[in-house]
């Protein structure tokens, strides 16, 4: 054999062999990648009969889904299927399968269709799976199934209605009743800034001791006790502890004619100023006993109240915005209503985190309304399922309101059959 016949021979097998060993290496390389990266919503019309067989006066609004499918990988898909599912909160489960072609590297194809009708249109969770039976190699499977649930209906731009009443002061007010066991405020009345108790007695030949009244110590400053008659005795405590103040008369009065005890200062609706027992002690000597009697001549007669509170009016003011958030714009906020556009989709739940001393927090819905429950660390939420109201809120009662944080709701885009007329 030639040599050149010899080189050629060597080259076609150096060829043949290079082939045999390259093209599979070559073609492994080359994987498809199959990838869910989003879910989204999808809306379209469609014509068709009613429930009694006619055509439709007007189109009907099918809303639905779009998958977008991309291939990550170096080489083309195979045909294949998209599986999507979806669980409700009617306790339905909902299946849609889907044929998708070939998809070339770094192709990308939004998938887009409508579900079934015949549920209540909600939605506990969803699942979309391309490629489901594994048909074909891929580098990873991992990212060939994507889930998803609840989404914000308020959209992070949209209009927020809060209104804020707030108390305004305005002159003192004076309230007066009676008893015979006064704990204050008897009034029910907030803002007090005076009470004042009298107990009336027109009687003679009274010796008195001293006068104690179960008012914590550290309003002794605050307070003035006073025996009235044929003298006139006036002072604050001679005497204090934690929880009492007394003042030492020590005096005698031909003719007394009432006891008082006043006590001035901010709030004192909440600072537990009055309890019984009132005790106004008489030191009486009775010479058949040879020894002094100690009585509290101020038990059973009446209690002439006076308690003076400042006086407030509500006023309220709006304000617009589109913040989860809100600080109140006046002092004594006594109530805030906030209301939120979900553009009439279906609702799962909405929550509010309220700031201040809250006692009462109402859930919102076009023009109903139910309780909210505290949901956690603050957080006042509701579990109720709608669709087509035309706004969801809160309204938040309590004392010194500042605001709130998050208010946010869940829900989705129901995929019943819509009237678009």
């Amino acid at each position: 054999m030639s040599n050149y016949k010899i080189a050629i021979s060597f080259l076609i097998s150096t060829l043949l062999l290079t082939s045999f060993f390259t093209i599979p290496c070559s073609n492994a390389s080359y994987i498809p990648d199959l990838t869910i990266t989003r879910v989204s919503h999808y809306d379209v019309w469609s014509s068709g009969l009613d429930k009694n067989g006619f055509p439709y006066q007007y189109h009907k609004l099918v809303p639905g889904y779009t998958v977008t499918v991309y291939n990550w990988g170096t080489g083309a898909s195979q045909n294949t299927t998209l599986n999507f599912y979806i669980k409700t909160f009617d306790n339905k489960t909902l299946a849609k399968y889907i044929k998708v072609p070939a998809m070339n590297p770094g192709q990308t194809k939004r998938i887009s269709f409508s579900m079934n009708a015949g549920t209540d249109g909600s939605f506990k969770e969803g699942y979309a799976i391309i490629n489901p039976l594994n048909t074909f190699k891929e580098v990873s499977y991992k990212n060939n199934i994507r889930k998803f649930g609840l989404q914000e209906l308020m959209l992070k731009n949209s209009t927020k209605n809060v209104t804020e009443i707030y108390q305004v002061s305005e002159s003192p007010i004076t309230w007066n009743g009676t008893t015979n066991n006064y704990t204050s405020p008897l009034s029910g009345k907030t803002g007090i800034t005076s009470l004042d108790c009298k107990i009336n007695f027109g009687e003679h030949d009274i010796e008195i001791l001293n006068i104690t009244v179960p008012i914590p110590g550290y309003l002794h400053n605050n307070v003035t006790m006073t025996a009235s008659g044929d003298q006139f005795k006036s002072s604050s405590p001679t005497s204090w502890n934690d929880t009492s103040c007394t003042y030492k008369v020590d005096s005698y009065f031909g003719t007394l004619n009432y006891i008082e005890i006043k006590v001035v200062g901010d709030n004192l609706e909440s600072k537990n100023v009055f309890k019984e027992p009132i005790q106004v002690i008489q030191e009486k000597w009775e010479p058949y006993k040879e020894k002094w009697i100690y009585s509290n001549i101020a038990a059973g007669k009446t209690r002439n109240i006076q308690e003076i509170y400042t006086g407030t009016t509500l006023k309220n003011a709006s304000y617009y915005g589109t913040s989860f958030n809100y600080k109140v714009h006046h002092d004594n906020v006594v109530s805030i209503i906030v209301k939120g556009d979900n553009r009439g989709l279906y609702t799962a739940g909405w929550f509010i985190t309220p700031l201040g001393s809250v006692s009462k927090v109402t859930s919102l819905f076009g023009d109903n309304k139910l309780p909210a429950t505290v949901v956690s660390n603050g957080c006042y939420g509701i579990n109720h399922r709608m669709r087509d109201v035309s706004y969801i809120g809160f309204e938040i009662n309590g004392t010194n309101l500042q605001g709130f944080n998050n208010f946010k709701s869940l829900g989705f885009n129901s995929w019943t059959w819509q009237s678009n007329s």
